[in-house]
């Protein structure tokens, strides 16, 4: 059963001010209530990092997206960053497929979000919300180093234009006039 976990100082911090950031910029996103994780099935509630569904419950940040230079020069696009839901959990989780069992599950590494090419954020499984966090590369089906922790790579991290996805509703962001 999914349940309330104590969050470090660090991370509410951070949270608060990504929320802002959201609200600042009037980004949709929402809380999403504890009970809505208790529907993904049990069976695989315990691949869910305990501190996800506690953040996600008490700051308004799913449906926002953060994006970042990406740390490859040869790659020229953003890497981004968007909270996975309980709908992505229980879809990935249950779809057993072989790369995510074997070299992420099996590695002791759990899905925090997920990028439109297939690669994916990670995070360790077993050693909350202080763990590194690694953007595991599906291409290269290796994991790099993103940050020493969530609330740092909250923190770093820039609003995304792609938080808007209905492109007639109101946006703010850099280089683009506001609506």
């Amino acid at each position: 059963m999914i349940t309330e976990v104590t969050l470090p100082p660090e991370l509410i911090k951070a949270a608060e001010c990504l929320e802002q950031r959201f609200q600042i910029l009037r980004v949709p996103t929402r809380k999403v209530p504890l009970a809505e994780w208790s529907l993904v099935p049990e069976e695989v509630q315990g691949s869910i990092p305990g501190w996800v569904p506690t953040l996600l419950a008490r700051f308004s940040l799913h449906g926002g997206c953060l994006e970042c230079k990406n740390d490859n020069d040869d790659a020229n696009w953003e890497r981004l960053f968007g909270f996975s839901g309980p709908d992505q959990y229980k879809d990935f989780l249950l779809a057993r497929d072989y790369v995510w069992d074997t070299e992420i599950l099996a590695a002791g590494f759990v899905l925090i979000s997920h990028e439109q090419n297939g690669d994916f954020w990670v995070t360790s499984i077993k050693d909350g919300p202080s763990a590194p966090i690694y953007l595991f590369s599906l291409s290269d089906m290796k994991r790099f180093f993103a940050s020493s922790r969530i609330a740092l790579l909250i923190s770093s991290m820039a609003v995304s234009e792609r938080s808007y996805d209905e492109p007639d509703k109101p946006r703010s962001v850099m280089w683009h006039p506001e609506r």
